[in-house]
């Protein structure tokens, strides 16, 4: 009512103001200071309130709007600057509009052509939307814009990124050949350029002319990134051309000397050691490329696989460190807890993994995901058993054996349980079945002791000839088992 009766538009507008600061965020607020604005339509602090009232609310199509008339209303080159950063950032991040994002920061550089910020954000959207022209475009004009301010450095640094953006991204040799002569021209040493223009002779199968100007470039002694990135030519080189893995692998060792990052150089490395199986490299390499990842996903999946290479090397605690970053990222994906419980298990650390079994059989019965089912009731069969819960280990046990009737270390461990209830049908039936399995070394009971056990089997049944045979067959086996001879010699 006051903003009503007011004697004059400036002492309404007053009045508004002070009834918009005493609403809350929401609808009221909005029209609030809309009515403020409707009296002055170039307050500028009207509008930053109205803007972020819209924000709070999710409106970012008025805000954009506000941020529009704020632009209008600017009177200096930097705070026009400013606002096209704020529209950009809005226009990318909650309007997912990557072309109005663009086109805020090219009008950056249309108020000041030297914004080194607004290359930086372009060069990045344009490699995220795959506007390769575009982008080559922008690193041209970066490129004259440092030989202008007498940056010759960054001039032929960004001018040998936009030669790699022709001859890969673009698939143009030729564009980048123009480019890298013309870097030459200006600056014959640069090694950035000789080591690109290598690349275009060996993308053309001329390696003698490829090696020459890698040698040539060599001789430069270069350091740094640019040494990386020579040594890296040389590596292949040596891989694909003279067909040299041992020398392209010292060669790619060279570039991780000087550039640790380097992307290119890990992940060849990473391929070579898998061909080789040479987990100490691989598991180096697996660790370099994590800050490198984008998705958790992926870190994961490295995280994860580092903890088996760590396990295969009976580093448990190393391992488990794996693990537990990788638990950071996703603490309830099965690839995490899996490898988790199994490293308690390993460890004797019963009471962490229990739990952890029992939640994944859980979730994977309800997915009908019915090998995993069997693991997991594997596993918890021989925590129950350790623990001297005979029966529960037996109802662990065959709920996985049902499930994976041929599974080793579920059949061993309900012969166990079978054996020691003195259930002789049953153990007979599950260690002959074992008799037909091929054990592995690490299954935890050798085939010569599931003879002994047999054997023992069948003397309670009251059958000694059947009990003869398999200690017999046992020590054809083991013929040192002094249990198996012990046993044969009580018969004979």
């Amino acid at each position: 009512r006051a903003a009503r009766l007011a004697a004059s538009p400036a002492e309404e507008r007053a009045a508004r103001a002070e009834i918009a600061k005493l609403e809350e965020d929401g609808p009221r607020a909005v029209a609030a200071w809309q009515a403020v604005l409707d009296l002055d339509p170039d307050d500028p602090a009207a509008l930053i309130v109205l803007e972020g009232a819209h924000a709070r609310g999710g409106d970012w199509m008025a805000v954009n709007d506000l941020q529009g008339r704020r632009l209008s209303l600017a009177k200096s080159p930097a705070e026009r600057i400013a606002i096209h950063g704020e529209m950009a950032k809005v226009a990318e991040e909650k309007r997912a509009s990557v072309d109005d994002a663009l086109a805020s920061w090219f009008a950056v550089l249309d108020i000041d052509n030297s914004h080194r910020p607004a290359y930086v954000e372009l060069e990045r959207l344009l490699v995220s939307a795959n506007r390769w022209h575009d982008l080559v475009d922008l690193l041209e004009r970066s490129a004259e814009l440092s030989a202008t301010l007498g940056e010759s450095a960054a001039e032929i640094a960004t001018l040998a990124r936009a030669a790699d953006v022709w001859e890969g991204k673009l698939d143009n040799p030729d564009a980048a050949g123009e480019i890298l002569e013309k870097i030459l021209a200006r600056e014959p040493g640069s090694v950035a350029a000789l080591t690109r223009l290598s690349k275009i002779y060996e993308r053309a199968g001329d390696w003698d002319k490829c090696k020459a100007t890698l040698e040539q470039a060599l001789n430069l002694q270069p350091t740094g990134r640019d040494a990386a990135d020579l040594f890296f030519r040389l590596a292949e080189v040596a891989r694909v051309g003279d067909s040299d893995p041992d020398t392209a692998i010292l060669h790619l060792n060279q570039v991780l000397r000087h550039d640790p990052s380097h992307v290119t150089a890990i992940v060849a490395l990473e391929k070579l050691a898998r061909e080789r199986g040479n987990t100490a490299v691989l598991a180096d390499m697996l660790q370099r490329r994590i800050p490198m990842v984008a998705t958790a996903s992926e870190r994961v999946a490295i995280y994860v696989e580092l903890a088996d290479l760590e396990r295969k090397a009976n580093r448990t605690e190393g391992a488990l460190g794996a693990l537990a970053k990788a638990a950071e990222d996703a603490p309830n994906d099965p690839r995490v807890l899996g490898p988790l419980a199994d490293l308690y298990f390993a460890a004797n650390r019963l009471e962490e993994a229990a739990p952890i079994y029992d939640r994944l059989a859980e979730e994977a019965k309800a997915g009908r995901r019915m090998k995993e089912v069997a693991r997991f009731r594997q596993r918890q069969g021989g925590i129950l058993e350790a623990r001297g819960d005979r029966p529960g280990a037996l109802v662990a046990y065959e709920e996985a054996l049902r499930v994976n009737p041929t599974d080793i270390t579920t059949m061993s461990g309900l012969g166990r349980l079978y054996f020691a209830a003195e259930d002789w049908e049953k153990a007979r039936r599950i260690y002959q079945s074992l008799v037909l399995q091929n054990i592995d070394s690490d299954a935890g009971v050798t085939k010569a002791e599931v003879y002994w056990a047999l054997g023992k089997i069948h003397l309670q049944l009251g059958q000694p000839p059947k009990a003869k045979s398999m200690f017999q067959r046992g020590l054809e086996i083991e013929p040192q088992n002094e249990r198996l001879k012990d046993a044969l010699s009580k018969i004979q």
